[in-house]
This record gives C-alpha cells, structure tokens and sequence, in this order.
C-alpha cells in the first residue's frame, strides 16, 4: 500500500472517530435536556439574559444569582425566584426551605414534584398543557386578558388552601387548575407557583404578554434573589453511586482531545501554503432603529410609561445642555432655566416637561410632542 494512501486511511479513521464523539456528546445534551434553561447569565435561546437586564437596569432591582443553596444568603425583605426542574439532594432542599421562609415573596417556576411538595405543600400539579393561556383573574398583577403560551404545568390548591388561579387549562385536562396559582401564607409571605418556564426565555420573551408577566412577578421587591441550584447535586448519593457505569466514561474525553491534537498535527504535516489569505468586508447591514423598536415594545409590553419618559427627558437634557451653553451633566433646574431664558417659556412649564412621569401611553405620548417642541424652540431660538 503506497504511504500517501495509508495517510488518508489514516485521517478518515480518526476523522470517524471524532464525528462519533460529537454525534455523542450531542445526544447527551437532549438527554440531559437544556442546561441554559433559565440561566439569568445566558443569551442563547432558553436562557434569560433579557429578563434579567431588563430587571436590572430599567426597573432597578438588585439581583443576587444563587448557583447553590449556600449562595442564598439572607432572604428577608426579598424576591426568592427557584428556577430549578430538577431533583436536589435533601440537605440542598433542606438549605433552599429554610431561606424560602424568610422572604417577602416566594416565586416557584415549574418545579420538581420533590421540591414542590417541600417548599409549597399547599399546592400540587393538576396536568399539563400546550398552547395559548388567557390569565381570566384579576389581581393586582393581572387584569384578566394577559396571555401566555408554549407548555405549561397546572395547578390546583390543596385542603383549605385559598388564593388565585390565574391561566386555567381546559377543566377536563387540568381539574381546575392553572398555570400560575397565588396565595398569601399567615406569616404574610406572598407566593407564586408558575408553570410555564418560556415566559422568562430570551427566545419567548416578546411573544404575548411573557414580557409584561416576567417582570411583574418578579419586580415586587427591589432585592431578587435568582436560584437556579445548578452547583447543588441532582440526586441522592444513593443515585449519584449508578452513576459509575454512565456514558461516556472518565477517558472518553481526554482520548477525544488526543485525538484532535492528531488531527491537527496531521493538518500541519501535510498542509500547503496558498498564499496570504484575502481579507474582503462583509455586507452586513443593521436597521439603526431595530434597537429603539425593541425596546419601545418591550417598555409597552411591561407597561413602563414612567421610565420611557425619563429616557426621553434624559436624551433631551443631554442635548439641550450644549445647546444652552451648559456644562454636560448639568441638573434639570438649571436646563429648564436656562431653556426659559432662551425661549420665553414659564420655568414651571419647562421643568413639568422635564420631570413628569406619566401614567399612561396616551400621557406619554403628549409628554414626547412637548419635548420635541421645547428642543425645536431652543435651536430656533
């Protein structure tokens, strides 16, 4: 056999071997299911990167992420957000239970049976669900039209539990339950089982009413604490023991990386130069607005009039100070000042425009022609 054909013999069997290791390492991923799931850190499709902006910059909330049960910390005064699906070993559920106690609200995202027997035994599953959900419940998070959609679990309260059931399922399928359940414990804590995880996802976010229903369950407290128990263990140690015969086992992948480093030495050895490689621009073209749009439909969906009107009232301070002469950060006194002296416009009036926050759409609207108005007068003036 001539040596360049065993070569090639050679590169297609450690090329197979490779293809075999990711189509492995692919299906443990489904098997396993999506680790990013509700992981406040992540931007791909099933985290909820988004969410937790959106918490922490335009409603200001402080938000601890808890990998662990030790990382909970001081719950008192604060949102607990469980987000984790799995099991966990009893001294983590023990941890979790015990700062769950202490917070102002509990929010429970479509736990485990485990965990939620432990952490909210008044409530128990009623079925699951698929498709568009209507909230039918007033509250004062809820106003009876919000919709939600994607999968979701139901629940019902158990024995002499009262609250409200919010996003009900057809009766048949669900015995009276809903996607999301809300009561009030003794102590005066407020908690919230929900059972539709897509309403925090990047990729969901904007569809329906997910954007609005996020932010409102967990912006109750200025202080979030985000759980995800992605550093406690899954299983009891009695399960973690079966885990000895899992595939792949401990030298798969130091064999899977020897193997790469083959290829690559292979790649280097029989490679050819071509030349310096030819550097061309790409074509991409970006809508400026697309970033403005996003947001406005976001600040809609979540009902925020009073923030988006101080963003436009801090974009027009920034550009009328210059304009007046003023030093950049000037405060808001001096600009309505100063924009009263240039234009004639009554101080009062200019500072209203300027710090009012409205209630509504139609008020913020109003609120946007003033600003514009003033600004246009400025730079006639």
């Amino acid at each position: 056999m001539r040596r360049g054909a065993r070569a090639g013999i050679t590169a297609a069997i450690v090329l197979l071997v490779l293809l075999t290791a990711v189509v492995m390492g692919s299906w443990q991923g489904l098997q396993g299911g999506n680790a990013a799931e509700g992981d406040p850190r992540v931007t791909r499709s099933m985290g909820s990167a988004a969410v937790a902006q959106v918490l922490t910059d335009h409603q200001k909330i402080r938000m601890t992420q808890a990998m662990s049960a030790d990382q909970i910390g001081d719950a008192r005064g604060a949102t607990l957000l469980v987000f984790r699906r799995g099991s966990l070993a009893p001294e983590a559920l023990a941890s979790v239970k015990r700062a769950s106690t202490t917070a102002q609200d509990l929010v429970v995202v479509q736990p485990h049976q485990s965990v939620l027997k432990e952490l909210v035994p008044e409530v128990e599953s009623s079925g699951g669900v698929d498709g568009a959900l209507t909230a039918t419940c007033v509250t004062d998070l809820t106003t009876g039209k919000e919709e939600i959609g994607g999968p979701s679990e139901t629940y019902r309260f158990v024995g002499a539990t009262k609250g409200q059931v919010c996003f009900p399922g057809p009766a048949a399928i669900t015995e009276s339950g809903g996607a999301v359940v809300t009561f009030t414990r003794p102590s005066g804590q407020r908690v919230t089982v929900i059972g539709n995880p897509w309403i925090f996802s990047n990729s969901q976010l904007t569809e329906l009413d997910h954007a609005a229903m996020a932010v409102r369950y967990l912006s109750r407290s200025p202080h979030l604490i985000w759980y995800l128990g992605i550093q406690d263990p899954r299983s009891t140690p009695k399960d973690a023991a079966s885990s000895e015969n899992a595939w792949p086992p401990a030298w798969f992948q130091p064999l899977v990386l020897a193997l790469a480093g083959m290829v690559v030495a292979l790649m280097w050895w029989r490679g050819r130069r071509l030349g310096r490689l030819a550097q061309e621009p790409l074509p991409v073209i970006v809508q400026a607005n697309e970033t403005t749009v996003a947001r406005s439909q976001m600040y809609r969906r979540a009902r925020q009039p009073a923030y988006a009107a101080s963003v436009l009232q801090e974009a027009t301070r920034h550009r009328l100070s210059p304009l007046l002469g003023l030093p950049e950060g000037s405060d808001t006194q001096s600009v309505a000042a100063a924009v009263s002296a240039r234009t004639g416009r009554p101080t009062d009036q200019v500072l209203a425009a300027l710090t009012s926050a409205p209630d509504s759409s139609e008020a913020l609207t109003t609120l946007a022609g003033d600003l514009t108005t003033i600004e246009k007068e400025v730079r006639r003036s």
